[in-house]
């Protein structure tokens, strides 16, 4: 881990000669949190040895001027650091940037990238999603968030293609080769995937569309349907989506108000095919621009088994 984060610096430093030339940005957000579940009957120092509210990561990301409005682009991202112990969950404890890996090209024709992305349907439902989808998100908790489609917001051996922002609508369309890395992981991921966004944002309305064809012979076509509205001290969201395996499907939505530097929110998911109910409680008190308090209760309540509930207290510094 030492030589990792020896590595690191030395990339940092690299940032800071190459600036001339270019932009090159060190950036990441750490996370730490206690959290109680009652299922597990555990308390937990952050989660699964990383964070509780939102995975702890670092980033390199650039830009590079081409000319004639055109510029190259990258990034790197690494996750899965214990805050708990300042480890690394990734094989070997060392530096892998397992959550982005990608080069691109943007211009007046908008966004090409190329590599290990997120996926069409996270930069297409992420911003619905009143709590920044934590660990207690209510949609995630009974299996209809679209972020978390195949139990990962990101894709490997991804190629897609951003629209320019056309009067607040813009577009998104991308393909998951078959045959990735992934599928030593996860071999019934045996399909190639097209992914595609609609997204409309203006003056107070907010509206996404997403779809991704099936990964695997079992699997189905999920996709979904949201909209965010600003009431002005209030957010209320709306969503339906339908999961990949066809047995998930169903409504969440939310209201989220501010009060000066605090922010205190409800959101309800609702799985009208296994039955399950999401009940989510969050708050947020920002100390700064870059530093925030919060607070997220969760109750997943099941038609079948023991209802699961969790709370959580943390941090968050984002830089």
């Amino acid at each position: 881990m030492k030589k990792s984060l020896i590595a690191l610096a030395a990339l940092g430093a690299f940032a800071g000669a190459a600036s001339a030339q270019s932009s090159v940005t060190l950036y990441g957000v750490l996370d730490v949190g206690v959290s109680k579940q009652t299922n597990l009957d555990l308390t937990a120092y952050g989660v699964s040895g990383s964070s509780f509210h939102t995975p702890t990561r670092i980033g390199i990301k650039g830009t590079e001027d081409l000319g004639n409005g055109m510029s190259a682009i990258f990034d790197l991202q690494t996750g899965g650091i214990g805050m708990g112990d300042g480890k690394s969950g990734n094989t070997g404890g060392g530096i892998s940037f397992g959550r982005e890996a990608y080069v691109g090209l943007k211009g007046g024709f908008g966004t090409v990238k190329a590599g290990l992305d997120a996926s069409v349907a996270t930069y297409g439902f992420g911003g619905l999603n009143l709590s920044v989808i934590s660990t207690s998100d209510a949609s995630a908790a009974v299996g209809i968030e679209p972020v978390m489609w195949y139990g990962s917001s990101r894709r490997p051996a991804f190629v897609s293609y951003t629209s320019p922002n056309m009067s607040g609508l813009d577009v998104m369309v991308g393909y998951t080769l078959k045959g990735t890395m992934e599928d030593v992981l996860t071999p019934s991921y045996d399909k190639a995937s097209t992914q595609a966004r609609i997204n409309y944002a203006a003056g107070p309305l907010s509206v996404a569309v997403v779809a991704e064809t099936a990964r695997s012979a079992t699997s189905e076509t999920a996709y979904g349907v949201g909209a965010k509205y600003n009431l002005g001290m209030a957010d209320v969201t709306l969503r339906y989506v339908k999961s990949p395996n066809g047995n998930d499907k169903g409504l969440s939505g939310g209201v989220a108000a501010k009060f000066g530097a605090a922010t205190a929110g409800l959101q309800l998911a609702k799985n009208s095919e296994t039955k399950d109910m999401g009940i989510e409680l969050f708050a947020n008190y920002a100390l700064s621009k870059r530093t925030t308090l919060y607070a997220d209760f969760l109750q997943n309540k099941k038609d079948v088994g023991d209802d699961v509930k969790k709370l959580g207290l943390g941090v968050q510094h984002n830089f």
